[in-house]
């Protein structure tokens, strides 16, 4: 072993499994598993690494505001290996904090271009990762690294080539390639393993229209010339844009590839190639290669919530009508009240939060996940991929057939926010929950003048002596009234502060029922709230197209308590009668069957009748112009059609 390799295998590694073993998921069994590379032992870095000070470089605006987020995260995947190949341009201190923060669920990391004498190998130091090999070079240099957490395959790394330096996992050769362009490839190209599954990854700085190329040169034959006669797998789709875009010219061209080799069925590695955002101080894109099958999978928030579906709702009504007598309905017994709700929904109500999934997945897909799993044969891992998207097909079929928004919009919502499940739902902002609340805080916090005060509180004071000391609508509140205002509570919606939703009062009995009224009568005798009505879960929601960052950009949503929201209906119900006979006829406005269509109506009808008297009309409008543009269009199209 030359000294290269001697001081790669100091580095501090994790071994596990004997020589040439592999992980019972491994897809690659149906290779010939005799062919092995020796075993290198490890020795534990005993090279300190001095702690630096932050160079100017690292100042830098392009080092602070990577954005994490922006990178694929492998929890999306499963039974895969996942491995990033950059051509860094120049590997420094700045640049491998970046790359650790950034590929830190990479298990293979390949680096091209570093710049690092064979003297130097202190610099090649990446926090979180272990380097298995290198090639040193003032001007280009490769090193390929491994994820301290990655500890399920025998690594070793593997003798390459003046372009290549190569690593082993298990029974799968990575090789790093680097190709200046002021070369040329020798007759053997790059080495060649027939008996073992092996990838080639990096900048081969090969033109060729097999990769989007306009013309082929010397270098690109060559290398489509060995790939053909090995039966090596091009991974390259030109929908995914370029990996290199030119500084100097400003052109596009994907010099960073991937090749695969072939299984006994003339089956590629199943693998799949993504590239991600610009890389700073570097003209060239990061590449991720996931080898492997790929599961989208569903990754729901872990929000604790109440699984409805599966609610046994005669436990729960049973449990609240044996034990609501024991609480006196006073307001300052409410907190009772919610605790003991809250009891009789957790006896009978699963609760936690929604697992992770993979969608459409089914029995079949299991029994050929586990064949898949014992054999890595190619052809199962394909009629599992095309079962899948027959499942998810025949769902998309049912879905649209029996789509109907008529009485509902719910459902079209619903059905909005299937079709991105696979997408980030919540856009990623650094604004602090305080900062909007200051912003809601100093536009709602309106304090009138103190004379205005004053004049209010007397003329409320007139109004109430002059009031009855006894009326019909303070009498005291019937079980019956609480049984048809629970019929215009929704189920499905929010819950307020105290936790209690909707269903839960829906399913209520005649004991809890009374109790409800009885509280309600209080509330109103007494003119004092529990304290729980009087808070409020405010919900801060960002603006369509607005910077994530600004608390100004957010609107507020609040959250009532749904029993203060049904002692509200309790009063809208007796308040409705007078109010109905002290609003004029004119008003359309927060009326029962009315609406601002009504008023558009009687104005097209008194400008028709005023055309038809011949008199001049003259109007004076305030709020939405549109809405009476449209309706006066309607009534003219009425009229002449």
């Amino acid at each position: 072993m030359n000294t290269r390799n001697q001081i790669a295998s100091n580095r501090q590694l994790n071994i596990h499994g004997s020589p040439g073993s592999f992980d019972k998921n491994s897809p690659f069994k149906d290779y010939p598993t005799d062919a092995r590379d020796h075993h290198v032992n490890t020795i534990k870095n005993k090279i300190p690494f001095k702690k630096y000070k932050k160079s100017k470089t690292q100042k830098k605006k392009s080092y602070i505001h990577m954005d994490e987020h922006q990178y694929p995260s492998k929890k999306e995947s499963q039974r895969t290996i996942r491995v990033a190949h950059l051509n860094v341009e120049g590997l420094t201190r700045a640049k491998s904090d970046i790359i650790s923060r950034i590929f830190k669920d990479t298990d293979v990391l390949a680096l091209q271009e570093t710049h690092v004498p064979e003297n130097e190998t202190r610099r090649l130091k990446i926090p979180g990762f272990n380097m298995i090999d290198y090639k040193g070079h003032a001007k280009h240099g490769l090193a390929t690294y491994i994820n301290q957490n990655y500890k399920e395959q025998h690594i070793n790394p593997v003798e390459g080539n003046a372009h290549t330096i190569g690593v082993s996992l298990g029974n799968l050769l990575i090789y790093n390639v680097y190709k200046p362009p002021s070369e040329r490839w020798s007759n053997t190209v790059l080495p060649i393993r027939q008996d073992v599954p092996s990838i080639y990854i990096g900048d081969f700085n090969s033109h060729s229209t097999e990769w989007g190329y306009s013309r082929d040169n010397e270098d690109g034959e060559k290398l489509t010339s060995w790939a053909t006669l090995h039966r090596l797998h091009l991974v390259y789709d030109a929908k995914q844009g370029g990996t290199f875009k030119s500084g100097r010219w400003g052109t596009t061209t994907s010099p960073d590839l991937c090749f695969t080799s072939r299984d006994k069925d003339d089956q590629p590695i199943r693998v799949s190639r993504s590239i991600i955002p610009n890389f700073p101080k570097s003209q060239h894109k990061p590449v991720i290669i996931d080898i492997g099958v790929n599961f989208p999978r569903i990754n729901k928030p872990e929000m604790p919530r109440w699984n409805l579906r599966k609610a046994v709702w005669p436990n729960f009504t049973k449990y609240m009508e044996e034990n609501i007598n024991r609480i006196p309905p006073i307001p300052e017994n409410y907190l009772r009240f919610v605790k003991l709700i809250k009891k009789a929904a957790s006896l009978a109500i699963p609760r936690g939060h929604r697992q992770n999934y993979i969608p459409c997945w089914s029995k079949e897909c299991d029994s050929l996940l586990r064949e898949y799993d014992e054999t890595g044969n190619e052809v199962t891992a394909n009629q599992l991929i095309a079962l899948l998207d027959e499942e998810r097909r025949n769902r998309w079929i049912t879905a649209m057939g029996e789509m109907d928004y008529t009485h509902s919009s719910r459902k079209s919502w619903s059905l909005l926010r299937k079709l991105g499940a696979a997408q980030p739902t919540r856009k990623v902002g650094s604004v602090a929950a305080g900062d909007v609340a200051n912003i809601l805080y100093k536009t709602s916090n309106i304090k009138p003048h103190k004379n205005e005060k004053i004049k209010v509180k007397r003329e409320f004071q007139k109004e109430l002596r002059s009031c009855k000391e006894k009326s019909t609508l303070m009498n005291e509140f019937t079980a019956e009234e609480v049984y048809n205002a629970l019929k215009s509570v929704k189920n499905g919606k929010a819950a307020g502060v105290d936790g209690i939703l909707p269903e839960f009062l829906n399913n209520l009995g005649p004991r809890s029922i009374c109790w409800i009224a009885k509280l309600a009568s209080k509330i109103a005798d007494t003119n004092v709230l529990p304290r729980l009505w009087r808070e409020t879960k405010v919900i801060a929601i960002l603006k369509p197209n607005k910077e994530a960052r600004n608390p100004k950009n957010y609107r507020p949503i609040s959250l009532l308590s749904t029993m203060y929201k049904l002692f509200e209906r309790l009063l809208l119900r007796r308040l409705e009668p007078l109010l109905e006979e002290s609003m004029p006829i004119e008003q359309a406005g927060f009326r029962k069957n009315r609406s601002c269509c009504d008023q558009t109506l009687a104005l097209a009808t008194h400008i028709d009748n005023g055309f038809q008297r011949q008199k001049k009309i003259r109007s004076s409008f305030s709020g939405s112009v549109s809405c009476i543009r449209y309706g006066l269009e309607e009534r003219t199209i009425t009229k002449t059609g």
